[in-house]
């Protein structure tokens, strides 16, 4: 999954005012809106093909986040799956968002919401680890309850026109099966949607910006404030022999590796084979079946558990809720720009 950002600059506001408000209005759980593009509906098998991306994305509704991700999905020969998102940042001396007001949304996030004990952990460590300023998904800001729509419009275009949080691309001369068995020497379907789509809410892709332009100028991701080596040690290099793992709890304890080959994105998770080993849907690469076995997102995914930590709270009950929802009043955030993760297939053997 070669990584390549593109960042295409939009007027950034200074200033950060964050207050933290309770409203009564209907919630809902957390939705994917899809949006068709032509190559898809156009396409022979298009009832399977978007039959798939719903049932897909419908993981999404376990938070109770309440808010929509408009996200157009497409068929690019692209090598498997790669998506670009909007991002934004604010008018500090780099554009980016201040840690430390991020981390203030976080811990308001966490304060309301009790449930998600994985981010009252994430929580209590913060600034154990890195501490640049962020460049943050819409969506995940929107997590929170502010007012950062996407950018794109269905033609693909970037900028004030469109409110697409991300467009999705997925390859069709790979051989990506819809289907609902497996098939041998094709990728799985949802895998391939939801790796995509967590990239979108800040997991994998934009989560981290290693290797970017924006990187150098002293920029990370949402992510990569879990990024560590060791306990109170927080890892930001492209060192392909850096030990860098996911962690909540200041380094103590490695949920999962960080990919650092520097093929595919440092927010991904590592991978050396695709013999045997066991399959994320966020791995740097994937394996066409069987040497990978169809592994879809379930609540104790390290996905999950990622997406919690960046302010995605998972529904306590088996219903859509409807308590009262609260909001951040904020000023200052802009738009930034975008960022394009491109994913390949397959690993090395």
């Amino acid at each position: 999954m070669t990584k390549r950002v593109k960042t295409t600059k939009g007027r950034l506001l200074g200033g950060l005012a964050a207050t933290a408000l309770m409203c009564a209005s209907q919630a809902h759980a957390l939705t994917i809106q899809p949006f068709f593009d032509t190559t898809i509906t156009s396409d022979p098998n298009a009832a399977q093909i978007e039959s798939r991306i719903i049932s897909a994305t419908g993981f999404y509704n376990a938070f109770s986040n309440p808010e929509t991700v408009k996200i157009i999905y497409a068929q690019l020969p692209v090598g498997l799956g790669s998506n670009v998102t909007t991002l934004y940042g604010d008018g500090g001396p780099t554009g980016g968002i201040p840690f430390a007001d991020y981390a203030a949304l976080l811990t308001a996030q966490s304060a309301l919401h009790p449930e998600n004990t994985v981010l009252q952990t994430a929580v209590s460590n913060l600034g154990t680890g890195n501490t640049l300023d962020i460049l943050a998904p819409s969506a995940n800001l929107r997590a929170f309850g502010l007012d950062t729509p996407g950018a794109f419009g269905t033609d693909f275009s970037f900028g004030a026109g469109g409110d697409f949080d991300a467009i999705v691309a997925l390859d069709p001369t790979v051989g990506i099966n819809y289907g609902p068995k497996p098939v041998v020497g094709e990728f799985d379907a949802t895998a391939v949607i939801q790796h995509e789509t967590d990239e979108v809410l800040g997991v994998g892709g934009s989560g981290s910006l290693l290797g970017s332009k924006q990187a150098a100028n002293g920029l990370m991701g949402v992510e990569d404030i879990y990024r560590y080596n060791g306990v109170d040690s927080g890892s930001y290099t492209t060192d392909p022999t850096e030990h860098a793992f996911l962690s909540i709890d200041g380094g103590a304890t490695d949920i999962k590796d960080f990919n650092q080959n520097g093929i595919g994105d440092f927010a991904d998770w590592a991978k050396t084979t695709c013999l045997g080993a066991a399959a994320r849907p966020q791995d740097w690469a994937g394996c066409p079946f069987p040497l990978d076995s169809p592994t879809h997102l379930h609540l104790n995914s390290p996905e999950v558990t990622a997406l919690q930590a960046i302010g995605y709270n998972l529904r306590t009950d088996g219903m859509v809720p409807e308590p009262a929802t609260w909001t951040l009043m904020i000023g200052g955030f802009g738009l930034a720009g975008a960022a394009l993760r491109r994913r390949k297939a397959p690993a090395a053997a």
